[in-house]
């Protein structure tokens, strides 16, 4: 059985590879507009660093939950929960909150506020007989998801060295970006809480739709990199999940960083690596994952002459060869 590196320095066994290199021991060059190829999915080693250097026209999209901020339990039930009480607002009495499980609800929910107020709506007419729209759902949800905020973020913090990596990126002057499938009243009041209006000249909710783990269509991504006048192929979109890995591809950026928020899961690793297989074989533009434990992992560099952005894979020592540091700083 092959053996692959984890992200914590541990052997992962049995990871389906699927013919794609999961680490490179030697420092390594991606050209990010290379024409279509297979999807690169390397796991950094705690002994390794990526150098991230974004070019000309390129730009840095954020995830929101377990990427920017440490999402919690309050933070997720607060989301869906005003669902919940926007169908007590609306129904009164006739409503009862054992329908959810009985007609299989949750169903509808996780697809981005406009189109989880449109399957609701349609659910609940069949429920009950009577019609409600979804603009009166987006309504409610949305006034009782901005009255609930001050409470539900008491508790959430920024993800451990994101503020370092984003405010470097912001040095750069790389242009930065939020895109988020979250509610985007939520997405806007989270940026607000963490002090992060400076960083970021989009901040994108709602952004991306899909119905299962495999069906993302990527258009909020290409909807946010075109408020940002950047180039997806030349960009990286950081992030944490299948979610954002899917939205990478189809939304055609050149780099996906991954941050799984409580370490290396080898399932996780598993459906990532199958789900960009099979991404790639439908004609998708090439991509290079890069799978890190910690954002100290990443150093970002901007280069505006170059036509193209790139990333490098190197050990920590070749930060102290003294010819390799002068040779970054030139990127």
């Amino acid at each position: 059985m092959t053996e692959y590196p984890s992200a914590d320095g541990a052997i992962a066994k049995g990871v389906p590879v699927n013919n794609v290199p999961l680490s490179q021991t030697q420092p390594w060059h991606t050209p990010l507009s290379l024409p279509p190829k297979p999807v690169n999915v390397t796991v950094l080693t705690n002994d390794q660093l990526l150098i991230l250097t974004v070019g000309r026209d390129g730009g840095l999209f954020f995830d929101m939950d377990d990427t920017i901020q440490k999402s919690n339990e309050a933070l997720y039930e607060g989301r869906f929960g005003s669902y919940s009480l926007a169908l007590r607002e609306l129904l009164g009495e006739r409503y009862d909150f054992c329908d959810w499980e009985k007609h299989n609800l949750k169903e509808c929910l996780g697809k981005g506020l406009n189109n989880d107020c449109v399957c609701l709506s349609r659910a609940l007419s069949d429920i009950y007989g009577e019609e409600i729209t979804p603009q009166q759902l987006f309504e409610a949800v949305s006034r009782i998801q901005r009255e609930r905020l001050d409470e539900l973020y008491k508790a959430v913090t920024l993800s451990p060295g994101v503020l370092d990596f984003i405010n470097s990126a912001f040095m750069e002057g790389i242009p930065l970006a939020v895109c988020s499938a979250a509610p985007n009243v939520m997405v806007q009041y989270g940026v607000k809480h963490h002090g992060l209006e400076q960083f970021f000249r989009v901040v994108l909710g709602d952004a991306e739709k899909k119905t299962s783990d495999s069906d993302y269509t990527g258009k909020g991504l290409q909807e946010a990199a075109k408020l940002l006048g950047a180039a997806p192929s030349n960009s990286c979109i950081v992030g944490d999940s299948c979610s954002d890995l899917g939205a990478g591809l189809r939304g055609g950026v050149g780099v996906v960083v991954l941050r799984p928020p409580r370490g290396m899961d080898l399932k996780k690793l598993a459906k990532l690596i199958d789900l960009a297989s099979r991404m790639h074989s439908t004609g998708e533009n090439g991509c290079s994952v890069f799978i890190i434990s910690d954002f100290s992992q990443v150093v970002v560099k901007s280069n505006p002459n170059s036509p193209c952005s790139s990333a490098i894979v190197i050990s920590r020592d070749v930060l102290s060869d003294e010819s390799f540091g002068e040779a970054l700083s030139l990127n």
